[in-house]
């Protein structure tokens, strides 16, 4: 978390103005309109922003006090200041959207981390999370990364009450990183 304490304008600076409308697209088509979302560990409220613009039911949390002041701001709701371990709501919700978000999590820590998110997840709700595609656990730069394959996921998911339902690579949405890289994955849960 130290890097994106001490970098969080630059993170939100990179990061707020990329389009995300196709992402967002392949998730709503399974939900209804108004639906309750989680973005978890929003970051930059980017996704948060978009999804309340579009009436849906939002709430966000992240584990960086500073994305959590910034995000804040602007939003017409409040962010909670959560880890994925720590997270806890009153709510369910139709959706979790973990946008570049869990892939900070150490493998040996995702299924744990996501028993604890989809607790939070409605009957036939959804999970929408993204990885760097690859296959490396470690420090870059500052950050640490659990760069995923569709099979090493599935090896976590393997009797997680989820069904994977679509999963597509992408490039990198910001500019110059096109060459970079994302799997995205939408899981259905199980009644």
């Amino acid at each position: 978390m130290d890097y994106y304490q001490d970098n969080a304008q630059r993170f939100v600076d990179d990061t707020s103005n990329v389009s995300m409308d196709d992402l967002y697209q392949r998730l709503l088509t399974h939900l209804p309109q108004g639906a309750k979302i989680l973005d978890a560990g929003c970051g930059s409220a980017r996704d948060a922003a978009a999804f309340y613009d579009m009436g849906y039911q939002v709430q966000a949390f992240d584990a960086s006090q500073a994305l959590v002041d910034i995000a804040n701001t602007m939003l017409p709701f409040d962010v909670k200041l959560a880890t994925f371990e720590s997270f806890s709501s009153v709510s369910v919700f139709d959706a979790i959207w973990a946008c570049a978000s869990l892939l900070h999590v150490p493998y040996a820590e995702h299924r744990a981390t996501l028993t604890n998110l989809i607790s939070y997840l409605s009957p036939d709700g959804v999970l929408y999370a993204s990885y760097k595609l690859g296959n490396y656990e470690g420090e870059r730069n500052g950050r640490f990364f659990c760069v995923m394959t569709l099979e090493r996921v599935e090896k976590i998911m393997n009797n997680l009450p989820l069904e994977l339902v679509d999963h597509w690579v992408t490039g990198d949405k910001r500019p110059g990183r096109e060459n970079q890289q994302w799997l995205n994955l939408i899981y259905k849960k199980n009644k």
